[in-house]
């Protein structure tokens, strides 16, 4: 699990020189009316950039659901998608960019993933990962998206065994749906920052102004 513990650490002399500088400058812009609205344009723009600088960096908001045992392989396969992605997670649901869910199969695959639907909140995108219990590497696993598409949630079938994850196949295709599912909610998260940069840039005042 990432944080921006790191990240602060390293910005904490940028920010005092910062602050130190507006301190300055404001201190000589409250004489003057046109200076002064300029810097507290520039000091909002600071805080945005700010902001946006540490939404890239944390990388992708994670809020794990678990609906059984899958012996640790979600883990496994966490740690694989952690090799090619920046995941943090996050304890609250509403702070994520999407919900990781993983589902063990033990009964009826359509049971198991309604019973996991049950518990998946609706208020985020979800991706569902569905883990059935084999030995064969070469297992066809059956359609399990249609059991989702209500939902208008993705599945991913991962296979494993009381060991962890196959070397299997259809693991490496589950691993590149993953990545690229995930990257495509960082993608969208990215895009909504930089609305706000723009509308915020459009109130900037013009230099006829």
């Amino acid at each position: 699990m990432t944080t921006n513990l790191g990240i602060m650490q390293g910005l904490d002399a940028e920010v005092t020189l910062a602050s130190k500088l507006f301190s300055f400058l404001w201190a000589i812009g409250m004489r003057t009316p046109i200076i002064k609205g300029l810097l507290i344009k520039l000091s909002s723009l600071y805080g945005t950039v700010l902001t946006i600088y540490l939404e890239v960096t944390a990388g992708i908001k994670v809020f794990t659901v678990l609906t059984g045992n899958t012996l640790g392989s979600h883990e496994r396969f966490r740690n694989c998608l952690a090799t090619q992605l920046t995941l943090t997670e996050v304890p609250s649901v509403e702070d994520c960019d999407v919900i990781l869910a993983y589902c063990p199969i033990v009964s009826r695959v359509g049971t198991d993933i309604g019973a996991a639907l049950s518990v998946i909140p609706d208020c985020r995108p979800a991706v569902l990962m569905v883990f059935h219990h084999t030995n064969d590497k070469y297992y066809i696993v059956p359609n399990t998206n249609r059991f989702t598409q209500d939902r208008g949630i993705s599945t991913i079938d991962c296979l494993f065994n009381d060991d962890g994850l196959l070397k299997a196949p259809q693991n490496n295709e589950a691993f590149r749906l993953a990545v690229k599912h995930l990257k495509l909610f960082h993608k969208g998260r990215l895009l909504r920052l930089l609305t706000v940069l723009q509308r915020w840039v459009g109130y900037m005042p013009s230099e006829d102004h």
